[in-house]
């Protein structure tokens, strides 16, 4: 696969990528991130909102929260690249996701491990549940976040939005 600084990925099981990412570096990540277009189709178009701003968005919701759920400041780096496998397998829609089931998720998961492996981050464990829940939390509030902003139609109900902590948490962003 060629990502947009002219850098190949070769395959995306585990020894390829720990060969390839070296090669392509933060910037070549990055500019695969910024040119990945979220919402597709539908959506902005990729030069007014990406996966990076995404990223980005979701990371400063965390700074705003974290006091208030006590999360760990050290969940930061994992909130803000949670979507970094983008930048090498692009945003897969929800829909698209949920037919395909586990093997995608593993081939994320994979790409995971490589990409923490590649910026020095330890992986998560499966049994941390608050950053698991950090990141979840803060992406799904994003994501409300860019629907009323482009005034798009959601996969979950607007209920969510409309009563409990989900309200008082976007009020305060």
């Amino acid at each position: 696969m060629k990502l947009h600084n002219n850098r190949w990925i070769s395959g995306f099981d585990t020894e390829s990528l720990e060969r390839d990412l070296p090669a392509v570096g933060p910037l070549g990540l990055v500019r695969a991130l910024t040119e990945e277009r979220r919402f597709r189709p539908g959506g902005p178009p990729a030069d007014q909102y990406n996966v990076a701003a995404h990223c980005l968005l979701t990371g400063l919701i965390f700074l705003k929260l974290r006091v208030k759920y006590r999360w760990e400041m050290n969940y930061l780096p994992y909130v803000m690249t949670h979507d970094l496998h983008e930048a090498l397998l692009g945003d897969t829609p929800n829909p698209l996701k949920q037919h395909i089931g586990g093997r995608l998720q593993e081939v994320e998961r994979e790409v995971d491990r490589a990409l923490y492996k590649y910026l020095g981050l330890i992986q998560p464990g499966p049994g941390d549940d608050g950053l698991e829940h950090a990141i979840r939390y803060c992406d799904r509030l994003a994501l409300f976040l860019e629907a009323a902003e482009w005034r798009m139609a959601l996969e979950v109900s607007w209920k969510d939005i409309e009563e409990g902590p989900v309200k008082d948490d976007l009020a305060a962003l």
